[in-house]
């Protein structure tokens, strides 16, 4: 009988090797598991979102209130749904110290446009506009920032009241005052630039890049949607993902289900266990995502950079990323 030499180290070796072999194959299925184990809470849409014919019933609740925020005050002067009040996108919504930039408004002016809407803490908000939802986002957005937690936007927006045979009215209702003050401000939905540079191309982060796609690209320059203007400098940020906002809706401006929804963000490696920052040219088209994956998808930490491309890409070194970006 012939016996071999043992060698400790060949041993060891081999082992090593079959235990690296079993950790890998571990971790890929572990992350195949994690896209495919992504299920959404379906009350989280039916807590945010109301449509049509549902809101005709509530027209009338004293509890509730219902915006148009309309792209120009004729638009609402010329029909609007019933008890429903104007905001003026253009000067209610943001920081008149910032005018080039689409900031959130400071809380005392937050709070005197909640005085005169007449909305009290425990107010059933209904925002609607007609504008893809991307001004109800946005004012959703700011709502939620500053602690209001009954929200909800009408889906479709006025094409839905309107598709579904309702009228519009042309009546301005009167609402009396209400005394309105924040109790809480939830700073975590809102990043800013210090916060983004400090976790760019770190594990567990990611960007979307709310933007047409010739504009995440650099093909297109970035436009800012309220002045006109456009940026010094064009493409993205590092590690941002294009994920434009129109691809948010139906073609009837609708929210796309849930299942299309999460389809257009995890192939981009947005998960659910990520901070997710989302950002566009001036703040407005930003919202549709951060609403998207945070309020219908319930991805627990998902902020939106107020100053976005308006503050990135006019820096004096922007380092911005021309063309795609792979993951």
């Amino acid at each position: 009988m012939r016996f071999e030499k043992f060698d400790p180290m060949a041993t060891y070796s081999n082992l090593l090797k079959r235990l690296l072999v079993i950790c890998l194959c571990m971790a890929i299925a572990s992350c195949s598991r994690t896209g495919d184990e992504v299920v959404v809470d379906p009350t989280l849409r039916e807590s945010v979102l109301i449509s049509a014919p549902e809101l005709t019933g509530q027209v009338t609740n004293p509890v509730y209130r219902i915006l148009d925020i309309a792209q120009v005050p004729e638009e609402y002067a010329r029909g609007h749904i019933d008890g429903a009040l104007f905001v003026d996108w253009r000067t209610e919504m943001i920081d008149p110290e910032t005018p080039k930039l689409f900031n959130l408004p400071p809380q005392a002016m937050y709070e005197s446009l909640m005085d005169r809407l007449g909305i009290s803490p425990e107010s059933t908000v209904v925002l609607y506009d007609n504008f893809n939802s991307r001004f109800a986002t946005r004012m959703f957005w700011t709502m939620r920032y500053y602690g209001h937690s009954s929200i909800k936007i009408l889906d479709g927006g006025r094409g839905a009241w309107q598709a579904a045979g309702l009228e519009l009215v042309t009546e301005i209702p009167s609402v009396t005052a209400s005394d309105y003050r924040v109790s809480t401000i939830n700073t975590e939905l809102l990043a800013e630039m210090p916060f983004i540079k400090s976790r760019l191309a770190t594990d567990g982060f990611g960007l979307v890049d709310g933007r047409p796609h010739t504009q995440y690209t650099g093909e297109a320059p970035g436009t800012v949607y309220h002045t006109g203007s456009e940026h010094a400098g064009r493409g993205h940020i590092y590690g941002a993902q294009n994920v434009p906002w129109a691809t948010n809706f139906n073609e009837d401006g609708s929210f796309k289900n849930n299942a299309e929804l999460l389809e257009l963000y995890a192939p981009h490696g947005l998960t659910p266990d990520k901070t997710i920052v989302t950002y566009c040219n001036e703040g407005l088209h930003a919202s549709p995502p951060w609403f998207v994956m945070h309020e219908l998808l319930g991805y627990p930490d998902v902020k939106l950079y107020d100053s976005s491309m308006g503050e990135w890409a006019n820096q004096a070194e922007p380092n911005l990323i021309l063309g795609e970006h792979c993951m």
